[in-house]
């Protein structure tokens, strides 16, 4: 509320009343997600703290002591130590590929070196391997240089996106779409899986579709999802390439 007083003869003052209800909420409701989003990337890293420690640590320290048992059977028996050592030879190349997969998950290298067309196709032929779905990729008018922020905003969303079918939708195969329309980037990823009635006051949005939001908020870009049951989920994100039109956060 705002009152302004009048310098007429008579006096007076003039009242103005603005309602910031909804610019509060909004805000709230940012504060909230941050937490959220925070509190979530710590529970992410203490489990990538825990499978280092607990998982791979321990797998090297048994692969450790195999390797000095072959050692020392090399003088004794040469043949049975060519076997035990492929055998070793094996299980490295196995933590070697968890943890290549690992890191994946973190922060994709592909992306960086190669760009964001291949990055997301090679996501999209690792996850289809690893998960069984088939996820089909398919692109348009992609400059060849895009922003490394906005390339790594449309990334993560491929990541969360392609987790969600994964986890909810119950459906074996996707589709990525990424397309430039007028000085932007165009990215939709669909799937013909279970799909859920967004009209319904009871569904609550998970985490990572709170998580695509604000990654677009943060880039000047824009988010929508549409689903209904059975009917599967499509999520739609628009990013403007410019550099200048980035928003920092």
């Amino acid at each position: 509320m705002r009152v302004t007083p009048l310098q007429a003869v008579d006096g007076g003052a003039v009242i103005s009343f603005n309602d910031i209800t909804a610019r509060k909420l909004a805000e709230q409701e940012r504060e909230e997600l941050a937490g959220r989003l925070i509190n979530a990337e710590e529970q992410e890293r203490s489990r990538l703290a825990r499978e280092l420690h607990d998982d791979f640590n321990q797998r090297l320290a048994v692969l450790a002591v195999d390797l000095e048992r072959c050692a020392e059977m090399i003088k004794h028996s040469p043949a049975e130590a060519s076997e035990r050592m492929l055998e070793l030879w094996n299980r490295a190349s196995e933590i070697g590929a968890d943890l290549h997969t690992l890191s994946h998950q973190l922060h994709s290298s592909t992306l960086e070196s190669l760009g964001l067309v291949l990055g997301v196709n090679a996501f999209c032929a690792e996850f289809a391997e690893q998960q069984g779905i088939q996820v089909d990729f398919v692109y348009e008018n992609i400059p060849r240089s895009v922003a490394p922020q906005i390339a790594l905003c449309l990334f993560r969303i491929v990541q969360e996106g392609l987790r969600n079918v994964k986890k909810h939708s119950g459906s074996s195969r996707a589709e990525v779409r990424l397309e430039g329309i007028d000085e932007a980037i165009h990215l939709s990823l669909f799937d013909r899986g279970a799909g859920f009635d967004r009209h319904n006051p009871s569904t609550q949005l998970g985490l990572g579709v709170r998580s695509m939001e604000e990654r677009l908020r943060l880039v000047g870009g824009r988010f929508e999802l549409q689903s209904d049951p059975m009917q599967g989920t499509r999520i739609d994100a628009w990013v403007p390439l410019k550099p200048a039109m980035v928003r920092a956060s």
